[in-house]
């Protein structure tokens, strides 16, 4: 179970990775490349982190748990999607999406989803 623990880890916070760098091609691409384009990537990135920050850190200011936090980490990964979408590539969006599914159903059978989140709460 440890090893299944650990691989979730390195797994979701690949995901993250991904989410920050789907943002930021997104945000690159709307301002058409460039100083403007570099400044939209910059803030996608940065106000995704600091959304992440907030909610869904292991140290985030208010943590959410339950189903507000596979809602919110549903949303949050929808938004990264929705820009590798709107980039013209739905084999990755589907990708993020899938591999994200995945690694909740892994995570809730390995017992890290947060209090109120497994089939008993």
């Amino acid at each position: 179970m440890r090893v299944l623990r650990a691989v979730n880890g390195v797994v979701m916070f690949t995901l993250e990775l991904a989410a920050y760098l789907a943002v930021g091609a997104a945000g690159w691409h709307f301002g058409d490349g460039g100083l403007r384009g570099a400044a939209y990537a910059v803030l996608g990135v940065v106000v995704m982190a600091a959304i992440w920050g907030i909610w869904a850190a292991p140290k985030a200011a208010r943590p959410l748990g339950g189903w507000g936090r596979i809602l919110f980490e549903a949303l949050w990964f929808g938004v990264a999607a929705g820009g590798v979408l709107w980039l013209g590539w739905p084999q990755r969006a589907g990708l993020l999406v899938g591999v994200w599914l995945v690694n909740l159903a892994l995570r809730r059978a390995a017992g890290q989803l947060p209090p109120g989140a497994s089939s008993s709460g």
